[in-house]
């Protein structure tokens, strides 16, 4: 297939385009796509005494509120590390010492950017932090993950790098 066309119908936080594409046999396709304008990154962060920090948020996609992991929007030009490091401590007031890339990732076939998975190692909450009206609550990780449902989250395939990633820590 081969994009003959793209115009942007809207355009703010996120980005929605319609477009066009041709397939060998001449037949075009018409496809509505979108997502966030530079890409979005799923956070996993954990405290020194290995808890995972979640957030209990509404997610109007879905109309109803999770108890899942951090997350946000990259900006102009940001590094997916960098974003995420800044939206933990922006939606939980947490810093971490270590983050590493667990994987680049498509959330699905209608969406246009990128989400990164980012594992944060070693946080600790930063005092006087100003926070979003989120509630921040921390679960051993363990736990949250044997108990994890995918129903339970928005972030499954981020979830997912994580679990393979400490299975090759083993």
């Amino acid at each position: 297939m081969k994009l003959i066309k793209e115009e942007v119908k809207y355009k703010n936080f996120r980005e929605v385009a319609m477009r066009t594409f041709i397939n060998k046999n001449g037949k075009i396709y018409k496809f509505e796509t979108g997502g966030d304008i530079y890409g979005s990154t799923s956070i996993i962060a954990l405290t020194e005494d290995n808890h995972i920090i979640l957030v209990r948020e509404f997610r109007p996609g879905p109309m109803k509120e999770f108890l899942d992991i951090p997350g946000g929007g990259l900006d102009t030009n940001e590094d997916p590390i960098d974003c995420a490091m800044r939206e933990l401590t922006e939606e939980t007031g947490y810093v971490g010492k270590k983050a590493t890339l667990l994987g680049k990732y498509f959330d699905g076939a209608y969406i246009s950017n990128s989400k990164y998975a980012v594992l944060i190692e070693g946080c600790t909450f930063k005092e006087g932090s100003k926070i979003e009206d989120i509630e921040v609550v921390l679960k051993p990780c363990g736990e949250y993950l044997e108990n994890l449902k995918p129903e339970n989250t928005v972030n499954l395939a981020a979830l997912l790098l994580f679990k393979e990633y400490l299975r090759k820590k083993k």
